[in-house]
């Protein structure tokens, strides 16, 4: 498949924050995001990109995170990004050929991702797409919880073996009750 990628010529783009625990992804990564117009700026931790992003309120446009950072997990460094700035745009790296990765990824299937290693026409494909879309994806706030939070925590399970409320009707097929 061809893709018709168009460099910008500036450098002064939105800002773009890529988290990775190792060097090379990180700068191999940075120099592609350059190479599209967009301003980088990289952290190896969570912990690190959390402070930046607290320290530059609403600078960073987009937030490209590995899922299987160490401690913080990318996944959930983009949902405590999203609790700093609700307009920031957010993108996973996801190893599809781990398999604690993907079990991981279930998790968070709801933000953007792109398959590692990535290339640069996929880049292309999801900085056209993250920066182009409208309206913003909306976000749930964590005073509910996502159910990605609770499938990781093991509360959907539960809530899903509940008992009944005393009273209430079993639904049928369709949802209706009767």
């Amino acid at each position: 498949m061809s893709h018709d990628v168009r460099l910008r010529p500036s450098a002064r783009g939105p800002l773009v924050l890529v988290v990775d625990e190792e060097l090379t992804r990180r700068s191999i990564l940075s120099r592609m995001i350059r190479a599209f117009g967009y301003s980088v700026r990289n952290c190896p931790t969570s912990r690190e990109a959390l402070q930046f992003l607290r320290d530059q309120p609403r600078e960073v446009r987009l937030l490209i995170a590995d899922l299987m950072l160490p401690g913080m997990d990318g996944g959930e460094l983009v949902e405590r990004a999203l609790d700093l700035d609700p307009t920031v745009r957010v993108l996973l790296t996801v190893d599809t050929d781990n398999p604690e990765a993907v079990e991981l990824h279930a998790g968070y299937h709801d933000f953007a991702w792109v398959r590692k290693p990535i290339t640069f026409s996929a880049l292309a494909d999801r900085l056209d797409e993250l920066f182009t879309q409208r309206p913003l994806p909306r976000y749930t706030s964590p005073m509910r919880p996502p159910a990605r939070t609770w499938r990781r925590s093991g509360q959907l399970e539960a809530r899903q073996r509940a008992p009944p409320i005393p009273g209430s009707l079993p639904l049928g097929p369709g949802g209706t009750s009767g």
